[in-house]
């Protein structure tokens, strides 16, 4: 089976209570937290989850009312690769929230696989998501949709992990430090420690907070090791596999 290396690429930074990714941690506690994309290297090919997003433009749009700061470009992080936005041939989208899915337009030749609950729910949310959905943001993309968990090559596997959004996917990659998950969710550390009655803390925003907490628990169990979306021990370009 082939062997990947993932690369975290710092995109950009939002400042935010802890309990916006653990839910009921309403401790007060506000820190930065990294927004990546991930750069998945081996077997000849790299596949790129999630494009990151660019501060100003999601703060115009964001219904989570807090600061965002960029670190970099999607541009410039690709180019130490050798890469740009035009050589990506395939994305992957954990789902549609601004910071994860914003920049997708700029990658014009890529196949952008989404769950089809996701885009559907994106087209026509519930009254509650509007902000989250504005009218218009993917129009024009050519979404290649998925339903439930699919085999996008030998040693890399979508799961469908809902609940933090309608159609929540993570991506399983097989590496040398074993089966790692780039988790779909909005997450960090926290997110999967134990305490004395459960296993995992679901995301504090959410679709489904049951859902979410058995998406959580798969990829726990399912991982050697999993990567939350914005854990902070990645933001100065530790390579994983």
């Amino acid at each position: 089976m082939d062997k990947y290396r993932i690369h975290p690429l710092y995109i950009a930074r939002l400042y935010a209570d802890v309990g916006t990714f653990c839910y009921l941690n309403f401790t007060g506690e506000k820190r930065w937290f990294p927004i990546y994309s991930w750069l998945i290297e081996g077997a000849g090919r790299f596949v790129l989850v999630d494009t990151g997003c660019d501060a100003a433009e999601v703060m115009r749009s964001s219904v989570l009312k807090a600061p965002y700061e960029n670190e970099t470009t999607i541009e410039e992080a690709l180019k130490r690769f050798g890469l740009s936005p035009e050589l990506i041939d395939t994305l992957v989208l954990t789902h549609l929230h601004a910071d994860h899915a914003l920049n997708v337009k700029k990658f014009t030749r890529a196949k952008i696989y989404v769950q089809e609950r996701e885009v559907a729910f994106a087209y026509h949310p519930h009254p509650l998501f509007l902000g989250t959905f504005p009218k218009g943001r993917f129009d024009g993309i050519n979404f290649s949709t998925i339903n439930g968990d699919f085999k996008l090559a030998e040693g890399i596997d979508l799961l469908f992990t809902p609940g933090h959004t309608a159609g929540t996917q993570s991506v399983a990659v097989q590496t040398g430090q074993g089966r790692v998950i780039i988790c779909g969710a909005c997450s960090l550390p926290e997110n999967f420690l134990s305490s004395g009655t459960t296993e995992v803390v679901p995301p504090g925003i959410h679709l489904d907070p049951l859902q979410s907490y058995d998406s959580l628990l798969r990829i726990k169990r399912e991982a050697d090791l999993v990567l939350p979306l914005h854990d902070e021990t990645f933001k100065d370009g530790m390579v994983i596999g």
